[in-house]
């Protein structure tokens, strides 16, 4: 038996260590990326159906937070206050000062803010950026001057 260690062909010495052309190309995504993203994208969608389905009484909910909220409890026969919502029991109590509790959440000036920026457009900021120095404004027309009788 020989002390002496055979090297490997020439062909096969450079198997380890970074090759040009190995592994996943720079940017591209995994598999099991790619999965997320379309689930994702699938469990978006399911929420933008729920919201259009119900996007009329979400936006009345939204216009009510921004005016102002009022719950009318009335006290029935048991003695439980239950939570009323129809406009002729609500005056015929009122009426009747029978026993019945109101409670009232202010108005939401941010709820108004989204409702505004969303509707009417968002409103410029104005953004100070502390200049000292002085402007100069230069109009570049083509052709005479206004007045001007050459040309």
């Amino acid at each position: 038996m020989s002390d002496t260690v055979e090297k490997a062909p020439k062909d096969q010495e450079n198997r380890g260590g970074k090759r040009r052309g190995a592994g996943r190309p720079k940017g591209s995504r995994t598999k099991r990326v790619v999965a997320r993203e379309r689930r994702e994208a699938e469990e978006i969608e399911i929420l933008r159906e729920r919201f259009r389905a119900q996007r009329g009484p979400l936006f009345d909910a939204q216009i009510q937070h921004a005016i102002g909220i009022s719950h009318f409890f009335l006290r029935d026969k048991g003695g439980k206050f239950d939570r009323i919502t129809d406009p002729d029991v609500i005056a015929d109590a009122l009426s009747k000062d029978e026993g019945y509790y109101i409670f009232t959440k202010d108005p939401s000036a941010a709820a108004f803010k989204d409702i505004a920026d969303r509707v009417m457009g968002k409103s410029v900021d104005v953004v100070d950026v502390g200049h000292s120095g002085t402007v100069r404004y230069i109009h570049e027309q083509e052709g005479p001057p206004p007045g001007s009788t050459t040309g």
